[in-house]
């Protein structure tokens, strides 16, 4: 995966090189790169610390996913943000465990909404005499 993101990156920069001094590319490589390398080392670390997280439920392990994913991408773009922001927002994290299933869940709504379009005339009632709307 790491190859695949190194690849990427290359590809990207051949196309256009001044990529590479752009906040939105770094953050991105950052964000993603410190998924691929540091999920399983940080979900290792916490299930070796709270043995109990290995027997989640089906819900509570996508809670657990989502705030590692989380941890790991807030410490890998922790460097970045300092860099052109000049402080770490924490409160991030915890944020971010709101956000992101919301922003799915409004994602695929609106995924749903454009597939199958919902007419107006869907809505109008059958026994109105005048469909134009136009009174008179």
């Amino acid at each position: 995966p790491l190859n695949i993101l190194g690849g990427t990156g290359i590809i990207i920069l051949m196309v256009d090189p001044k990529q590479l001094l752009l906040p939105g590319f770094q953050f991105s490589f950052f964000a993603v790169g410190s998924i691929l390398y540091g999920y399983k080392k940080i979900d290792s670390l916490l299930c070796s610390v709270f043995p109990t997280l290995q027997t989640l439920g089906k819900c509570n392990k996508y809670i657990y996913q989502a705030f590692v994913v989380s941890v790991v991408t807030t410490l890998g773009t922790t460097p970045l943000t300092w860099y052109y922001f000049g402080y770490v927002p924490l409160a991030g994290i915890l944020l971010n465990l709101i956000i992101v299933p919301a922003i799915g869940i409004f994602v695929s709504g609106s995924i749903i909404f454009l597939l199958f379009p919902i007419s107006s005339h869907s809505f109008s009632s059958k026994t109105e005499k005048n469909p134009s709307g136009l009174h008179g």
